[in-house]
């Protein structure tokens, strides 16, 4: 039963019996402040009844306006004035008619049900229009195809996407004119699910539409059914989600991790990965090669297996929990370049690896997380175990070549100590002083050449050979081959330089070409001489 508010200036019976007759219910309110709580206390009633000229206090035009600031229903004034002035109260107001006192039955009956279907319509038109502003600020295509599958409702969003306005769209088939070549009897036999009733309102699907431009975008659909009021279905409601840029994005990531599988599985370098309690949650094969396990031993093992029988390079224990990924647990720190021996049990033999270990980020955003958040720790493997025996190799045979050559030096040595000891033998002998003085001289030149097999006998390294030393103790060789260590003062003075043999040897060939010149003239000319011989040598790498 339709409700009426009836306000009058005076609370009496007129139109009271015709609506009722009706089948209205009618409330009565005497002036606007009753109105107005009428309104604020029932909702049983759809329209006003209003006297415009309610006597004292405030008229009809102001109590309506008051009302519909709170409620939202149809306003039809009545008054027994016709004068302009009347009309004009209530002409700023939403109305929906007036009917002067004293109409006949059939007018206040007719105007009643205008009222009521003029304020339907318009409320009506006014929720389409909220109904399509929210269709419009979705961020997602709304579409409604009717059973022929042309387009019945369309937002902006799928408009936009489109690159169409509402108006072309509008009647066109959807599957003819947006939906690719190879996707279109998929399609078509999804709408006829959903015209049959069969598809579950749930049912997700995804396929492929064409913009006007030529463009393919992905969308994912949640599609339901439209029916009449008697509940036949007439076609079918599409919400639609572009998802294009994210299944590009996946399509990438995938790539991405597929070129990491890749890259994994066949570098040489061992990688490991450990999770927060310390177990291997994943391992490439160069890891397991290294390791001398398989990937199936290697899962869920913990540095403190004591299969690792880990090492240090001298020789001592190396503790499962000081590990490199057990340390990075414990401080969230990087460790670099630590060395470790690990037993592979296959060949009884240790393999000697470089580990670095890196904490992996709970949190992408938060570049230096504490231990307690870390997900996971990258270690990484290097396996050095045969450069270490190449070099191990280089080193001995460095040191077997080095052993040999100095016996070569000693061996040229002693050669030499032969060859001096014959030719002093020889110049005892002789009474030419001309060939005492030339057996002298090669003397001298021997004296040169055993000096400095003396101080490379010795030497760690003959690329550095002291010259002060070498020279001095040429000197005093030169001085005792020619018999002047007591007549003869000797004052040397070198500069701390160190020459390699090669330049050593005509340097001292020199020195004594220099001495032994000297020495022939000054014991031939006197019994005692002094001699200061001072020599810088200037040296340019």
């Amino acid at each position: 039963m339709r409700g009426i508010v009836k306000v009058v200036e005076k609370a009496t019976g007129f139109f009271n019996n015709l609506l009722e007759g009706y089948g209205y219910r009618v409330l009565m309110a005497k002036d606007g402040p009753a109105a107005i709580a009428v309104a604020q206390s029932e909702t049983l009633f759809d329209l006003v009844l209003m006297d415009i000229d309610l006597g004292a206090g405030i008229d009809g035009a102001e109590t309506a306006r008051r009302i519909l600031a709170s409620r939202e229903l149809p306003v039809v004034f009545i008054s027994a004035h016709t004068e302009p002035d009347i009309f004009a109260r209530g002409a700023q107001l939403p109305a929906y008619g007036f009917i002067p006192k004293g109409s006949s039955d059939a007018i206040i009956q007719a105007s009643l049900q205008l009222a009521w279907r003029l304020f339907s319509a318009q409320h009506a038109a006014g929720a389409v229009d909220r109904a399509q502003f929210y269709l419009d600020m979705a961020g997602v295509i709304l579409l409604a195809l009717d059973m022929d599958g042309r387009i019945s409702l369309i937002n902006q969003r799928g408009c936009a996407i489109l690159g169409i306005d509402q108006a072309t769209a509008l009647g066109q088939n959807w599957v003819d004119s947006y939906v690719p070549a190879d996707q279109a009897d998929a399609v078509r036999a999804v709408l006829r699910r959903i015209h049959s009733g069969e598809l579950d309102p749930a049912e997700f699907h995804e396929n492929q539409i064409r913009t006007t431009c030529g463009d393919l975008r992905t969308i994912a659909w949640h599609n339901n059914v439209l029916r009449d009021q008697q509940g036949h279905i007439t076609g079918c409601f599409c919400s639609g989600e572009d998802i294009t840029d994210r299944k590009l994005a996946e399509q990438a990531l995938r790539s991405s991790e597929s070129r990491q599988r890749f890259l994994l599985d066949h570098m040489s370098q061992g990688v490991v990965y450990h999770g927060r309690d310390g177990k291997i949650v994943y391992a490439n094969p160069a890891a397991a090669a290294i390791l001398g396990l398989s990937l199936e031993q290697l899962y869920g093992t913990t540095s403190l297996d004591p299969r690792w029988q880990s090492i240090h390079e001298d020789g001592s224990p190396y503790p499962g929990n000081t590990h490199p990924a057990m340390l990075v647990l414990q401080t969230g720190q990087p460790v670099r370049n630590a060395v470790m021996g690990v037993l592979d049990p296959g060949r009884n033999e240790y393999r000697w690896i470089n580990i670095n270990a890196f904490p992996m980020q709970a949190d992408d955003h938060a570049p230096d997380p504490p231990a307690g958040r870390l997900e996971l720790v990258m270690v990484t493997i290097e396996d050095f175990s045969q450069r270490r025996l190449y070099e191990a190799g280089l080193e001995r045979q460095l040191q077997e070549k080095t052993i040999l050559l100095k016996e070569t030096h000693h061996r040229i040595k002693n050669n030499i100590a032969t060859i001096g000891s014959l030719l002093s033998l020889q110049a005892g002998d002789s009474d030419d002083p001309a060939v005492s003085a030339a057996l002298q001289q090669a003397l001298s030149r021997l004296a040169s050449m055993q000096e400095l097999y003396k101080k490379m006998m010795v030497a760690d390294d003959m690329r550095f050979l002291k010259a002060g030393d070498y020279l001095s103790d040429l000197a005093n060789a030169v001085l005792q081959l020619f018999g002047a260590s007591g007549r003869v003062e000797l004052v040397m003075e070198f500069d701390p330089v160190e020459l390699g043999a090669k330049q050593l040897f005509p340097l001292g060939s020199i020195i004594n070409e220099l001495m032994t010149n000297v020495l022939n003239r000054v014991l031939k000319n006197a019994d005692a001489a002094f001699q200061h011989f001072k020599s810088r040598y200037n040296y340019a790498a």
